[in-house]
């Protein structure tokens, strides 16, 4: 099953997100999936399990059923699509043209922007250091095991 990342987005903001279509989009690929099978989400909103669960839940009208997350990443937006982001979060549905109509809105958002790609820079060099540490363990305890 395959499901374009922009749907996903697309079907999931604005201000009212637990809506019909992301409970339609939840429940089919929970139905569609075979047990045991994995649906991958790739995002920029850490929100989306909540959100697909509530739709779940409601399609199904289960309050116990939900999605298991395997595994998070935040991956670096560009400075672009994180600009984006933050005006669509502001402009809580609003077409994104109106932001250009509102000088101190958007000067606003880029200092986010700024901040955000900063913050987003910090956490990939901090991943990549953790990721070193991992790799130089293994190398030493297998060469230990080798030597033993």
């Amino acid at each position: 099953l395959s499901i374009d990342k922009g749907t996903v987005d697309a079907l999931m903001h604005g201000a009212d997100c637990i809506g019909e279509k992301v409970a339609e989009l939840s429940a089919e690929t929970w139905r569609t999936l075979r047990p045991g099978g994995i649906f991958l989400l790739i995002s920029h909103n850490r929100n989306r399990l909540g959100i697909l669960n509530a739709g779940l839940q409601q399609r199904f009208n289960d309050e116990g059923l939900s999605w298991e997350r395997l595994e998070v990443r935040q991956c670096r937006l560009s400075p672009q699509a994180t600009l984006i982001n933050i005006l669509r979060s502001k402009l809580n549905g609003q077409p994104l043209s109106h932001a250009f109509k509102d000088t101190e809105l958007l000067q606003q958002s880029m200092k986010e922007t700024r901040e955000a790609m900063r913050r987003m820079a910090f956490q990939e060099v901090f991943r990549e250091f953790k990721a070193r540490k991992r790799r130089a363990a293994a190398a030493k305890a297998g060469a230990a095991e080798a030597a033993g």
